[in-house]
């Protein structure tokens, strides 16, 4: 079996399908959206047997823009899906990041950002959530540049991962810095 695989028939097929769409909603208001499905169709051997594995993949994200008069405020939700026959669940994750973006042009700019995510497969479901502030102010004068961010303000411990295979779905925890300040000094030549 193996070898008739090798000889000719171990042909992956695939088929991706996708589009963007990027419009204006009104006059500060804009929105972009991002699609994509794949399936891939390939032959295997699975305890002596031949088997065609089938994977089915959809991504879906978006990016919705709302212009204010010196700020930005941005919300990107975003859906992934992974399914084949093999895995008793499809895992899917979900997030969402909402960002908040200001500048003062004498007093510097400040940007936060919040980003909850949820991994589930089946009845094992993972939230993690990230938040981060950060202020920057140029020198012109100066040429140079002073950043101070603020990251991991949840102080999450964990941030995990998920990718799935043919056979297997693979969890992976990030340990995380705990909370932490770091302040920066860019002097440009």
């Amino acid at each position: 079996m193996v070898a008739t695989l090798v000889d000719g028939r171990n042909k992956v097929h695939r088929l991706a399908v996708g589009g963007d769409l990027s419009t204006v909603l009104g006059r500060d208001l804009q929105l972009n959206l991002r699609t994509q499905y794949r399936f891939t169709n390939r032959p295997s051997v699975l305890n002596g047997d031949e088997v065609n594995i089938q994977n089915h993949f959809l991504t879906l994200s978006s990016k919705l823009y709302y212009t204010l008069r010196q700020s930005v405020v941005s919300i990107k939700p975003g859906f992934q899906f992974f399914s084949n026959r093999f895995a008793n669940r499809p895992t899917y994750l979900l997030n969402a990041e909402m960002v908040y973006f200001l500048t003062l042009p004498s007093v510097g700019n400040f940007r936060m950002s919040y980003t909850p995510y949820l991994t589930a497969q089946g009845q094992q479901r993972i939230w993690n959530s990230l938040v981060h502030f950060e202020y920057k102010y140029q020198f012109d004068r100066l040429q140079a540049d002073v950043k101070l961010q603020l990251n991991n303000l949840t102080n999450n411990i964990y941030f995990l991962d998920f990718s799935q295979q043919n056979f297997s779905t693979v969890f992976r925890y990030f340990q995380l810095r705990p909370r932490q300040v770091v302040f920066s000094f860019v002097k440009r030549f």
